[in-house]
């Protein structure tokens, strides 16, 4: 199948990721954790996030994920998170934990333990729950689809058949009285990923662009 490196968006990613496109010519493109800060290098326990350029509001999404190197910690935590961020209109364009006023953005993602977290209506912290069926290891490539339509996620070994579906991406809870097709189209879909330090992966972009995609505006 056709992949290319998939389009980082640097201006909203967190400048601790490193980007940088391989020398080979059907390569992805390389993100890792390892920058500094004021007080040097970025500390084990500190999440680096980033966000695919490409935007979608319906339809369906595919992207790869060949993990280079797993940084493991002491305590078995995870080191690297992938999968969707679901953006409604009127949310942050980046999950944060200051504690600010702005909606936080839907996610639902597995993690490199083989578990998955994902948002819920009825909590302001990630859930968890099984989801692959074992932890990945350096070299280990993982195919995500999305189904935006539906609201369903699939994460499949390279080389393996069966695919393992997530919890069903959450919708937002704001605006519950609004029309919830409307929802829907308005909910802006990006793939989204997050390393800790020392940890290296390379993403291919295997979706071709399509008017399905893009928002309908009649007005446009």
């Amino acid at each position: 199948d056709s992949a290319q490196p998939l389009a980082v968006d640097l201006a909203i990613s967190d400048l601790l990721l490193q980007v940088e496109n391989t020398s080979d010519a059907c390569g992805g493109v390389v993100v890792r954790a390892g920058g500094r800060n004021l007080d040097g290098l970025l500390p084990p326990k500190l999440w680096a996030f980033g966000r695919g350029q490409r935007v979608a509001f319906q339809g369906t999404s595919r992207w790869r994920l060949r993990v280079r190197h797993l940084e493991r910690q002491l305590d078995g935590e995870p080191v690297l998170l992938f999968g969707v961020m679901a953006q409604p209109p009127g949310c942050s364009a980046m999950p944060g934990f200051l504690g600010g006023h702005e909606q936080q953005p839907a996610l639902a993602l597995a993690a490199d333990t083989g578990i998955q977290l994902f948002s819920s209506n009825l909590s302001s912290k990630l859930l968890h729950a099984p989801l692959l069926p074992r932890a990945l290891e350096d070299g280990d490539v993982v195919e995500i689809r999305a189904d935006f339509s539906r609201g369903a996620l699939k994460f499949r070994f390279q080389g393996e058949h069966e695919h393992c579906e997530a919890r069903r991406m959450p919708g937002s809870s704001r605006n519950r009285c609004s029309n919830a097709s409307q929802r829907l189209r308005d909910t802006a879909y990006f793939a989204f990923f997050a390393l800790r330090a020392g940890t290296c992966v390379e993403l291919e972009d295997m979706e071709t662009p399509t008017r399905s995609l893009l928002p309908t505006n009649p007005e446009a």
